[in-house]
């Protein structure tokens, strides 16, 4: 378990080092740029559409069966892999959605709530 917290930890503090952004003019007011904007949208709703695809052909077809969630089961055949997927994953797009609408004029407050 130990080894497991190391590894979010030091994951974390590469992906911070890797996404880091530059200090900008605080007084600086910018305007959004609604062209970046919809390219930002375009390429959200083109990927939300192809994951959907994917998923549903992949994963969601053929035998179902009820929800469960056994931590020593998930823990031994992918050696936590998958709970750490869960948890970097909406982190890893934070970061990319982030610097996106900066990019598109956002300031980086509104860029990190939107």
């Amino acid at each position: 378990m130990k080894k497991f917290i190391a590894v979010i930890f030091i994951t974390l503090i590469v992906a911070k080092v890797r996404f880091a952004q530059t200090v900008k003019d605080s007084l600086s007011k910018s305007k959004i740029n609604y062209e970046r904007l919809s390219l930002i949208a375009g390429i959200t709703g083109g990927a939300f559409i192809y994951g959907y695809t994917v998923q549903n052909n992949l994963w969601w077809k053929g035998d179902k069966s009820n929800f469960h969630f056994v931590w020593k089961q998930d823990w031994v055949y992918a050696l936590g892999e998958d709970k750490y997927g869960h948890f970097f994953f909406p982190y890893l797009v934070t970061n990319i959605y982030s610097q996106a609408l900066e990019w598109a004029g956002f300031d980086e407050e509104k860029s990190l709530w939107y």
